[in-house]
């Protein structure tokens, strides 16, 4: 699709939504809808990551399920994956960048999500403060070194099993990451509640930079499995050998909360 055909169905959504918000396909058959001010985020056709929405969706109990949305941006796995669960959808997205957090949170209010927690906390292997980059109208933030030219925000810091402890009413059955090259550190600190709540997870890889970051899959490998994870699958289904990943790529786990 050309880019000006992508700015006509984008103009066109614009106007049905009153430029107040843009409506999107999710997974086939689902619509939601993200604030207009995220207007970079819009997509013609389905979701092009509804096979790991659909995934995680899978996860879900029919009449409840607890989703955590880690790096969630402006919140549209949270928004899809409410939409397909007709609203019956409990849990948290974490993003630290205020002014995504505010897009976040309208985009949980568009898709009927009032409840659904909004968490302004970056997610990692201990609490301490983050510096991060401070992009804002959705776009791709991440952690960077202190003293480096990009770093514009100093954001809190907490661990997925300290959050947990404060929010025990909401055991995760599916979990996303996206963190942009952390992932390693955020799954360090959610060590107990990932070997006690076994949810299944899809992984962004940054295997380029993991190199940089002293990360090996090796590392990410021992840890999920002493949490009860087997080996990762692809978004084909096939295992990856991140030990040998040199590229982005998503990583797959199949969960079975332990009792």
């Amino acid at each position: 699709m050309s880019k000006w055909s992508n700015r006509a169905f984008k103009v066109a959504a614009a106007l049905v939504g009153g430029f107040r918000y843009l409506s999107m396909e999710g997974v086939p058959g689902t619509k939601i809808r993200i604030p207009f001010k995220a207007h970079r985020g819009f997509w013609v056709g389905p979701m092009p990551d509804a096979d790991l929405v659909t995934f995680l969706a899978s996860a879900l109990p029919g009449t409840d399920g607890v989703f955590l949305d880690v790096g969630a941006n402006i919140g549209t796995y949270s928004a899809v994956l409410g939409v397909m669960k007709k609203g019956r959808l409990r849990g948290a997205a974490f993003e630290p960048v205020p002014t995504t957090n505010a897009l976040l949170r309208r985009t949980l209010e568009l898709n009927g999500l009032d409840e659904f927690l909004a968490e302004a906390s970056a997610l990692s292997s201990s609490p301490a403060n983050l510096i991060f980059s401070g992009y804002e109208g959705g776009g791709n933030n991440f952690i960077v070194p202190p003293g480096d030219a990009r770093a514009r925000l100093n954001v809190r810091g907490t661990t997925l099993d300290a959050w947990m402890e404060a929010h025990p009413e909401l055991p995760p059955d599916a979990i996303k990451i996206d963190v942009e090259g952390h992932e390693l550190e955020v799954l360090k600190g959610g060590r107990a509640t990932l070997a006690r709540f076994r949810p299944a997870l899809v992984i962004e890889c940054h295997c380029a930079s993991w190199p940089v970051a002293g990360v090996r899959g090796e590392d990410f490998n021992s840890l999920l499995a002493g949490c009860g994870y087997s080996e990762p699958m692809g978004r084909d289904g096939c295992t990856v050998d991140l030990t040998r990943c040199r590229e982005t790529v998503h990583v797959l786990y199949r969960g079975s909360k332990a009792t």
